[in-house]
């Protein structure tokens, strides 16, 4: 799977930099900061946490600040698409499955009901 995803992006794009061998310069380039602090990500840090069909799972933390980004990669006939997300998780933590609570329907709806009171008490149901 990762191997078919490498190779439909390095056929599309010329991989991450200096092209897939071809001759050809890369037609994206890596070329982030960070969201908090505005220094350059160190891209020796990017971690795959996963792979799926056309999808890579990626983190990479801020070697200055500490901030991290988990983000998904798409590739599709469109093109390459990102979607990112700030987290104060560690890499580790992102795939912990036993470090996630399941939401239960009840949880929606005393969230829910919570609001509609708009007391105390959403505040308190937020924070467990």
């Amino acid at each position: 799977m990762a191997k078919s995803f490498n190779n439909n992006f390095n056929n599309r794009f010329g991989g991450f930099s200096g092209g897939n061998g071809n001759g050809r310069r890369p037609s994206i380039r890596l070329d982030g900061r960070c969201p908090i602090c505005s220094h350059n990500y160190d891209f020796r840090r990017l971690k795959i946490l996963g792979e799926r069909e056309q999808e890579i799972l990626t983190y990479i933390d801020c070697h200055h600040c500490g901030g991290a980004i988990l983000s998904i990669l798409t590739i599709s006939p469109l093109g390459l698409s990102a979607t990112g997300l700030l987290t104060d998780l560690g890499s580790d933590e992102v795939l912990d499955e036993d470090s996630r609570r399941t939401v239960t329907g009840d949880d929606v709806l005393d969230l829910h009901t919570a609001l509609d009171r708009e007391d105390a008490y959403a505040l308190d149901l937020i924070s467990t």
